[in-house]
């Protein structure tokens, strides 16, 4: 396989619930660029971690595991750009720490001074309400993103591309 083929994704969109009616509907990931935060949700396999490495690259941020952001000091290259913390699920309990994994990653935001950040969850995993108000610590305004599954014009796209 090429590596073109390899390295091919479409474009993603993602469907934000909200009460306000501007903002219902899907709309492509990178729309949400100049928000300060966002969970990303979406089923096991669903392509979140994809979108999310795309996503740091363009948006000039910094793709990280959340298990490696709660451990591994920044480099300071890293300092003001947005965070792609990926898999907050997929973080195991650390021995003798009662706290949620969430709450390692608020203490972790908190001490290197609240940047712009993502946050990526499998939906059946995600605290919903709790976590979003526990997150309104770090920023104000979090928006929960439902990764949309793949379009038929998608997945014809990208069988073009294989």
């Amino acid at each position: 396989m090429s590596k073109s083929a390899q390295s091919f994704l479409v474009r993603r969109t993602c469907t934000r619930k909200s009460n306000k009616a501007d903002e219902q509907g899907s709309h492509p990931l990178e729309s949400y660029r100049d928000k300060p935060a966002y969970v990303l949700l979406g089923d096991p396999g669903a392509g979140k971690t994809a979108s999310f490495k795309r996503e740091a690259e363009e948006a000039d941020g910094v793709y990280i595991r959340a298990r490696d952001f709660v451990v591994f000091k920044l480099d300071t290259t890293m300092h003001g750009k947005p965070l792609f913390i990926d898999g907050l699920d997929e973080m195991p309990a650390a021995d003798g720490d009662r706290r949620h994994p969430l709450d390692r990653i608020r203490e972790r935001l908190i001490g290197i001074g609240k940047p712009p950040f993502r946050l990526s969850c499998r939906e059946a995993d995600w605290l919903g309400e709790s976590g979003r108000e526990a997150l309104e610590l770090i920023s104000k305004d979090i928006i929960a993103l439902h990764l949309d599954p793949l379009s038929d014009g998608d997945i014809t796209e990208i069988l073009r591309h294989k």
